[in-house]
């Protein structure tokens, strides 16, 4: 029996019929069937861009130990016709076993690294003369290993490798083009733009401690340190130890070094103050940048800074859903997925292909 690669198959195509495929399994989860007693997995078969959800009704223990996040299998699929799934067609596992393939050529990595990377270095350029230079460039480097390559969520969205150094490309791209406009109408001073510009770098760098990401298969579950604090408060301490490290806001020197009157090298009270403030505002911006309290932000957006970033923030992760959702949507069609245990519904219009 010939196995293809689910990326080389419509099922579209074989509604009815059953298909020998390859795939690499997400998202596996076990489930009680309605008699109470009897198990099945749920999981989503991918392949690069491919992603479909499927289940295997009856699972033996054996074959839910055998079912992992991240390896390759091949199987048998039945793919049935359901007018209530958005592609049409449901995916029922008839039968499965793990094959030896390297799953880094299932892995999809998210399209414009290069150009993100370009992003994130004009921006840390823009900020080079400011009061935030040292202290955002060092928390970047210090994380860049994983910053360039993690995921930016294990669902939401960007949730390929590569994707949170594409979502944080975008929030900058939308971040500056707003505080532009506001700028352009209020005149200058209006937005504090190295401001801007560093909530948008760090807003998602904790990411990168809240998610543990197998760089090998691309994936993605929340960290052990993610179950008793997020991303939010782990950036917050990020910038608090640089800081530190800076002596940013604070003034450090060895009286032993100083003669009474001797005060070269030494920070001014203005300048103290400065860097407090601008400190406490950086902090503002990560803390406030999920919107509401209860989606995860302690505090709400109290200056025109915190709102740019938070709505650059939003429409980077709706634009992509809206992106992901249509690849597998016709024209003039809606579909309904459950998002953070709400109904969300998508409606591609006539004039997209």
């Amino acid at each position: 029996m010939e196995y293809k690669r689910l990326k080389d198959i419509d099922l579209q195509e074989n509604i009815n019929r059953r298909v020998f495929i390859k795939f690499m399994a997400r998202d596996v989860d076990v489930r009680t069937q309605k008699d109470g007693m009897t198990k099945y997995l749920t999981l989503s078969l991918c392949d690069l861009d491919v992603k479909v959800d499927a289940k295997k009704f009856g699972a033996t223990d054996d074959e839910i130990s055998l079912m992992k996040k991240g390896a390759i299998y091949r199987g048998a699929i039945d793919v049935k016709e359901y007018a209530k799934s958005p592609t049409g067609y449901s995916c029922i596992i008839y039968n499965f076993e793990a094959i030896d393939e390297n799953p880094s050529s299932y892995v999809e990595w998210t399209s414009g690294m290069e150009h993100a990377q370009s992003i994130i270095q004009s921006a840390l350029t823009d900020i080079g003369e400011s009061i935030y230079k040292s202290l955002i460039y060092n928390i970047i480097m210090e994380n860049w290993d994983r910053f360039s390559i993690w995921t930016a969520a294990s669902s939401f969205h960007h949730n390929q490798l590569g994707g949170l150094l594409v979502h944080t490309a975008e929030v900058i791209e939308q971040a500056d083009k707003i505080a532009e406009f506001w700028e352009s109408k209020y005149g200058p001073g209006f937005i504090n733009r190295p401001l801007v510009l560093s909530a948008a770098l760090l807003h998602d760098i904790a990411k990168t401690q809240e998610l543990s990401v197998d760089a090998l298969n691309g994936t993605t579950e929340y960290s052990t340190q993610a179950s008793l604090e997020t991303h939010i408060t782990m950036c917050v301490s990020m910038i608090d130890v640089q800081a530190y490290k800076q002596s940013f806001g604070r003034q450090v020197y060895n009286v032993n070094e100083l003669d009474a009157d001797d005060k070269v090298g030494l920070k001014s009270d203005e300048q103290i103050k400065s860097e407090q403030e601008a400190l406490s505002l950086l902090k503002h911006c990560i803390l406030a940048h999920h919107g509401k309290l209860e989606y995860g932000s302690p505090i709400s957006m109290n200056c025109p800074e915190a709102n740019i970033v938070h709505m650059a923030d939003e429409l980077s992760a709706v634009m992509y859903r809206y992106n992901r959702a249509f690849s597998n949507m016709e024209s003039g069609k809606s579909s309904t997925q459950w998002i953070g245990g709400q109904p969300i519904t998508t409606y591609k219009d006539l004039s997209k292909s």
